[in-house]
């Protein structure tokens, strides 16, 4: 399988919804090859010392068994299974072992000799957490600083978080110094939070008499955020939004 191969198979899990073309191409190069002999078991079901990995198969067929749901063993036939590498098969598997680290939850066994590609989650989490980590957790902290927010759960908020900083290419805007980003009275369809910088708040007493000068009422900073009644949906700015750095 090739690079652009391996970014579709990606893209069909959920393990990579929020993550860019980039990342996605940086992990499959990341994977590395391993060959499976024909009978040979490749993961098995609740084993506690299973390689925490995503595999992806490049060639041969694969049969995934769900012992737990009918109590019997390994190799029984009327268990539940799954097959993998076939044309119109799923492609990949132990996305759940990887991710939520959970016991594999089926044991797979090369029904061919084949060849799989694994991506490890050491791996992973170089690549593809280490890096937006940081700005995960500071998006974060400021969401739950959000009064419309305060009922949501943590887990929600980071990956809210998460999904924002994937999406950084749609999601993230700049303002030059001194530039006006949003106007008193102005109708915001987004919230916004300061990822560096600083903002000033100015008010007029009347909002379209521009020979007025503003006065300046609240200045923001990293982590700071404005257009928070966006969110629920009425989101009229009380002020203007001033880059100032």
């Amino acid at each position: 399988a090739n690079v652009s191969q391996l970014v579709d198979v990606f893209k069909s899990s959920f393990v990579f919804n929020f993550h860019s073309d980039d990342v996605l191409e940086r992990l499959a190069r990341a994977t590395y090859r391993i060959k499976a002999d024909k009978g040979q078991v490749v993961l098995r079901q609740n084993d506690k010392n299973a390689l925490r990995a995503f595999y992806v198969v490049e060639s041969g067929h694969y049969i995934g068994r769900d012992n737990l749901k009918c109590g019997v063993d390994d190799m029984n036939e009327s268990v539940s299974t799954r097959s993998y590498g076939k044309e119109g098969d799923r492609m990949c598997f132990n996305e759940q072992c990887m991710i939520h680290a959970q016991l594999p939850h089926e044991t797979v066994t090369a029904e061919t000799e084949g060849v799989l590609r694994v991506l490890d989650m050491a791996t992973f989490n170089r690549i593809a957490r280490v890096q937006d980590d940081d700005d995960v957790v500071k998006l974060t902290r400021a969401l739950r600083g959000v009064e419309t927010l305060k009922t949501a759960k943590l887990s929600d908020l980071r990956m809210i978080s998460a999904q924002v900083v994937a999406n950084r290419a749609n999601s993230l805007s700049y303002a030059r110094e001194n530039e006006i980003i949003a106007h008193q009275g102005q109708q915001l369809d987004a919230m916004h939070v300061i990822k560096s910088g600083d903002v000033a708040c100015t008010v007029r007493a009347n909002a379209r008499d521009e020979s007025e000068i503003p006065r300046v009422v609240l200045r923001l900073s990293s982590e700071q955020y404005f257009g928070e009644r966006a969110l629920s949906g009425t989101g009229v700015c009380a002020t203007n939004i001033q880059a100032i750095s």
